[in-house]
């Protein structure tokens, strides 16, 4: 009879099947956890299962749905007074307007994400929004920049231990070297960012 409990449970297998890549599954998990949570009136965990439901949705690459999961959640996350799920959420906007092309939405969502990271002392966090930052550098043309940028978001993902961030920082800089003609650093950091993906399972390394 304990809700909470289940409401936990369910969203943990959620998330076990989102990092697997099986999304329909996870979709169901995560709808009967944010029914459950509006149930119950635990707006920190309906907050999150919005999350979770933006971050499939990105991984699809449908960013406009989610962008308002995104959305809905941040709100819910800034009137609980939340501020990792806030800074978490501004950089999943920053994906999700990246995404759209929509490029000074998306740096200035990672700026804020930056900024409420370092003041919380997170640094998984501060790694995520310094990768996303490149990326929006990538994707402006300015590849020595971005470079700058996940180098320093490699070597904190790499103190923090985060696969899943240092991943993502080695295919930011083969992007970078790619685009500035080095095919060979851009092998090897793919290369890296591969091993890291398959490692975790993450759909991403395919």
């Amino acid at each position: 009879g304990d809700r909470f409990g289940e409401a936990r449970s369910l969203g943990m297998l959620g998330m076990a099947r989102q990092r697997q890549g099986r999304y329909e599954m996870a979709i169901g998990y995560h709808q009967q956890t944010l029914t459950l949570c509006r149930e119950l009136g635990d707006s920190d965990g309906e907050a999150w299962t919005l999350a979770r439901l933006g971050d499939i949705d990105l991984r699809r690459g449908r960013c406009q749905h989610a962008a308002r999961y995104f959305g809905q959640a941040l709100v819910m996350f800034r009137k609980i007074g939340n501020m990792v799920g806030e800074a978490e959420l501004l950089a999943g906007l920053g994906d999700a307007y990246l995404g759209l092309g929509q490029h000074e939405q998306a740096a200035a969502n990672f700026e804020q994400a930056l900024a409420m990271s370092r003041e919380i002392g997170d640094p998984v966090l501060i790694a995520d929004a310094l990768n996303g930052l490149g990326d929006v550098l990538i994707q402006t043309g300015d590849a020595e920049k971005a470079s700058a940028y996940h180098t320093t978001a490699l070597e904190i993902a790499s103190e923090a231990d985060s696969p899943l961030q240092q991943a993502r920082a080695h295919s930011g800089l083969a992007c970078a070297c790619h685009a500035s003609g080095d095919p060979d650093q851009a092998r090897y950091h793919w290369q890296e960012a591969l091993t890291l993906y398959t490692a975790i399972g993450s759909p991403e390394a395919d």
